[in-house]
């Protein structure tokens, strides 16, 4: 069974990188090197196999022998983590050895294996976890637009995805190129990009702070000073989405029933959902911002 994707991300994995050991350099506590370039790896086989290159599409492969090979290469990425935490002086060398063969398989099986829905959740786990340890350092700490900044590092990541290549090697280091290293390198110049952008952009910040409980489907409708007015004079809608409705399916309701009016600059759409946005959620939003300056979306967490 062929389920297509177009970013949903979210788990926790506790790992330990072991691919930069001559470097000294330490990943985050949170993720493994090896995984993490392995997961793309199959990201990347399967838009080659069903042609979704370039895009934020992910058509994951849940064949039962895909879901097998997927599972034999998860188990050797645990094994290797465990191995990690051997580091006794009599058995380093051994264990070293060992480990190398290791990822070598794990990497040769992942070049050969498209992604499957368990793995390609564990990917968005992991992805969310970096965007959101990334989003409480120091220089990114306190923005209002923090749902901005995750919206446009998950649209980033999926979009530039196809560019890694685990095969190349890095002039610096003289070691492989770092997964780890190309994901952080997106978030945090996406998060540059979101704050020189709010910074020339202060009436979009007001937009994203208008916050109100109501229940599914009330829609209002105000003008310039958020009063309430007829339909027919309306220059601003308030969507409010519930905990049971798909973000999606929701918004493409109301831009196809508001079509016409979208054409006009005085007019504008806000949509504010209950639920906190999945990394599908971030990378439609970032795709809705694109096309319609006039809407809006974000969550009751504002």
């Amino acid at each position: 069974m062929i389920i297509l994707y177009s970013c949903h991300l979210l788990l926790l994995f506790n790992g330990q990188d072991t691919s930069t050991e001559k470097t000294g350099q330490k990943l985050m506590n949170y993720v493994s090197e090896i995984e993490l370039k392995s997961l793309i790896i199959r990201i990347k086989n399967a838009r080659i196999m069903h042609n979704t290159l370039k895009s934020t599409l992910t058509a994951v492969d849940n064949t039962e022998e895909n879901i097998k090979r997927n599972t034999y290469i998860n188990q050797k990425i645990n094994l290797l983590n465990r191995l990690t935490t051997l580091n006794r002086d009599d058995t380093k060398v051994s264990l070293k050895k060992l480990r190398n063969k290791i990822k070598n398989r794990i990497l040769d099986r992942s070049s050969k294996t498209c992604i499957d829905s368990a793995s390609y959740e564990k990917f968005g786990e992991i992805v969310m976890m970096i965007i959101d340890r990334i989003m409480n350092k120091v220089q990114f700490r306190g923005y209002s637009y923090q749902d901005d900044f995750k919206s446009d590092a998950s649209y980033k990541i999926l979009r530039y995805l196809d560019n890694f290549d685990y095969t190349k090697i890095s002039a610096i280091t003289g070691q492989p190129v770092s997964a780890f290293a190309y994901i952080t390198t997106i978030i945090h110049n996406s998060f540059i990009h979101i704050i020189n952008k709010e910074k020339e952009t202060a009436e979009f910040i007001k937009k994203q702070i208008y916050m109100q409980k109501a229940k599914m489907g009330i829609l209002e409708y105000f003008d310039n000073d958020r009063k309430p007015v007829e339909k027919d004079k309306c220059i601003k809608s308030i969507i409010y989405i519930d905990n049971d409705c798909n973000l999606i399916d929701v918004c493409n309701e109301y831009l196809d029933k508001y079509d016409d009016e979208l054409h006009d600059p005085e007019f504008s759409i806000e949509i504010i959902s209950k639920n906190d946005f999945t990394l599908d959620d971030y990378a439609y939003i970032q795709t809705i911002k694109k096309s319609h300056d006039n809407v809006v979306i974000h969550s009751k967490k504002i």
